[in-house]
């Protein structure tokens, strides 16, 4: 991941946390248990690997949506989240074949545990996701894309039941190639700025 990258990854979290930190004057002692539901908007930076030596670099952003459940255990917070984004058009700018490769349909199905620090929920994630890998090319490629997927987030209270949060998640991908027969896989990392309601 360049410099530039990382830039770009310290800025959208530091405007969630900025964010965060306005709305925090107005936010009540609000509790994290029972369901919740919300959007997120996501950018994501993605190293795809064709066989043994063939890596191509693509970077993007989507919005998504999200439903979950947290239950309070002995001084922690579990819960599971679903997550749907449609899709992350990635593309390139290396001016390659793969010209615009994407990501569609993302469903994850992740566990989250953690601990409220004062009025801030601060977790740790681990999922699976199943999505649709494609490429725009001469070809063009059509392929299942399933994995592991892990990382950590907050959320913050705005108001009574409303919170905006931040994600860091990594995507560990492989790809059932359609076309080609070498090994190919996908590893994506997406900084999201989410926006929540409990219920």
């Amino acid at each position: 991941m360049t410099t530039n990258r990382i830039s770009d990854y310290a800025l959208f979290g530091g405007a969630a946390l900025a964010m965060g930190a306005v709305g925090a004057s107005d936010a009540g002692a609000q509790g994290v248990d029972g369901f919740y539901g919300g959007l997120s908007l996501g950018l994501a930076d993605a190293d795809n690997y064709i066989g043994n030596s063939s890596e191509y670099n693509f970077t993007g952003a989507a919005a998504g949506a999200f439903v979950g459940y947290n239950v309070s255990l002995q001084g922690f917070v579990v819960g599971g989240e679903l997550s749907y984004v449609d899709e992350y058009k990635v593309d390139d700018n290396g001016g390659s074949f793969y010209l615009n490769m994407g990501l569609a349909h993302v469903t994850e199905l992740r566990g989250r545990v953690g601990k409220v620090f004062g009025s801030t929920f601060a977790y740790g994630l681990l999922g699976y996701t199943k999505a649709d890998a494609y490429t725009e090319g001469t070809e063009g490629v059509n392929s299942d894309a399933q994995g592991l997927s892990y990382g950590v987030g907050f959320e913050h209270p705005l108001g009574s039941n409303m919170f905006i949060g931040g994600e860091i998640v990594r995507q560990d991908l492989d790809v059932d190639d359609h076309v080609y027969v070498y090994d190919n896989s996908l590893k994506m990392d997406t900084a999201s700025i989410r926006f929540g309601l409990r219920f």
